[in-house]
Parts: C-alpha cells; sequence; structure tokens
C-alpha cells in the first residue's frame, strides 16, 4: 500500500514532536504493509522558502534514522495546504505539491465550506496545471447534502481522498456512511491514514483495505490503496470510476 497522506514529519505540525515518534508511527505503517509513506505536514499559504528548508531538512533526518532501523519504508516529501487566499503563491515550492511533481496536490477546507467555492478553486487549480485532491473530503457536511455538489466537484477535474479511520468506524457511523458512498459511486480516489500519532489518529490501513475489499471487490482496495496513489507520484491521470447515477447520502436542509 502507498500512503498519500501522513503526518510523519517531527516538529512541524500536531504530528510527533520528537523523531522517535516518527519511527514508531512509520515501523506501525510497514507492519500494515505500507511501502510508501508521503509526509504532508500542514501549511498554508503563507508557507515560503524557509518552510521548504525546514521541511526537507526534517525529511532528510527521518530518512537517516528508518535506515538506522532498518525500516522497509520510503517516505517522500508533500504536504497538506490549507485552503485561503494566495493559495497559488505556493504551487512553485516542491512540497506544495505530492512527490514535488507539480502535479498533485493536497488540499484541505474549513469544515463548512460552500460547494461553489471549491468548485471554483477547483476550476483556477486545473488552470494552474495542478489537480487538487481534496483531502478528507467526508468531513465537508455541505458538500453532502446533494449529489451534484459532488459531481460537479468531480467534473470539474478534482480527486477526492477518504480517511482510512473511516471504514472502520473510527470517527462515527455518519461519516462511515459517507465514506462508503463515495467509494460504491466511485467518488473515492485515494484512502489514506491521515495518521498523526500511534494514539488518537494513528494508522488504520489495513481494517480500511478489508472494508473497502468487502463493499466494492480487491479490484477497487487494490486501486485506492495503492495504484491511484502510485499514478498520483509519478504525476500521471487517473481513469474516471465514477457511477452516474448517484444516489443521495444525506437528506437536503430546508
Amino acid at each position: 500500500m502507498i500512503d498519500l497522506h501522513c503526518h510523519v514529519l517531527h516538529g512541524v505540525d500536531d504530528g510527533p514532536d520528537r523523531i522517535d515518534q516518527s519511527i514508531q508511527l512509520l515501523k506501525e505503517a510497514a507492519t500494515q504493509g505500507i511501502s510508501t509513506v508521503c509526509a504532508t505536514p500542514h501549511v498554508d499559504s503563507w508557507a515560503d522558502g524557509r518552510t521548504e528548508m525546514v521541511l526537507t531538512d526534517r525529511l532528510n533526518q527521518l530518512r537517516n534514522a528508518i535506515s538506522r532501523h532498518n525500516i522497509k519504508i520510503e517516505v517522500i516529501l508533500g504536504s497538506e495546504i490549507y485552503f485561503g487566499v494566495g493559495i497559488e503563491s505556493i504551487r512553485s515550492y516542491r512540497f506544495s505539491t505530492l512527490g514535488g511533481n507539480g502535479k498533485y496536490w493536497l488540499v484541505e477546507f474549513s469544515s463548512e465550506i460552500f460547494p461553489s467555492i471549491v468548485e471554483n478553486f477547483v476550476t483556477k487549480s486545473m488552470s494552474w496545471g495542478i489537480t487538487p485532491i481534496i483531502a478528507h473530503v467526508e468531513r465537508y457536511s455541505l458538500l453532502h447534502l446533494r449529489p451534484k455538489y459532488l459531481k460537479a466537484i468531480a467534473d470539474a477535474g478534482a480527486l477526492f481522498q477518504v480517511d482510512a479511520g473511516c471504514f472502520v468506524g473510527q470517527y462515527g457511523k455518519r461519516l462511515q456512511k459517507r465514506s462508503e458512498h463515495l467509494v460504491t459511486n466511485g467518488l473515492c480516489h485515494v484512502v489514506a491514514s491521515d495518521a498523526h500519532d500511534m494514539v488518537k489518529k494513528p494508522i488504520f490501513m489495513t481494517g480500511a483495505y478489508k472494508a473497502v475489499r468487502d463493499l466494492k471487490g480487491p479490484k477497487t482496495a487494490i486501486r485506492l490503496f495503492h495504484d491511484n496513489p502510485e499514478a498520483i507520484l509519478r504525476g500521471m491521470p487517473i481513469p474516471s470510476q465514477r457511477d452516474k447515477k448517484m444516489i443521495p447520502v444525506e437528506k437536503p436542509t430546508s
């Protein structure tokens, strides 16, 4: 498996404070069958060259520790960008896109973001040549009120990432139902851990893989946990698997 969303770098966000905690997280990742982790620390539109220097330094420290501990896992650099004014200003930095390939970036929004704002951003991002991956898309309540919202954002070019813990009920029934709905209708393109630590937000990739396999079959599970993430890191396109006849997951509110 390839984990495209993981807060594994130490001392840069709300992930591990110390490098030994990062190593613990990576040992668990390897145990769960993950071969590649994309480190995605939180950044925003104020990030700059100094941010890149710090993240690159932390990555090199972690890679050296991985070698010393003989962990069979590769860690590459990306980021989770919080959407805001001026986001386009950081697209020239390598950390802004996953694996630094300039093709895909992982973007997080406020929990009550309006669908039209997301759609407009996706359109702009595509015009810059960068495909946005919407981080933990299951969290944004307004996007799930009507099927047309998610469809419009996907049609604009976005990909959707779902947190692994949702499939095992870690974040409640509502998010589990949303996540299953996304997979069933071909609107989940990547499942990733979004892990931060070993206790509050650990890795649930093995359990999530089994849940997706049971829900939609082994081909879908392989695509969401390996093939699509691999293509993204290579800067290759992801084929659409969306079911055109989408069913609503939640009733619209008046």
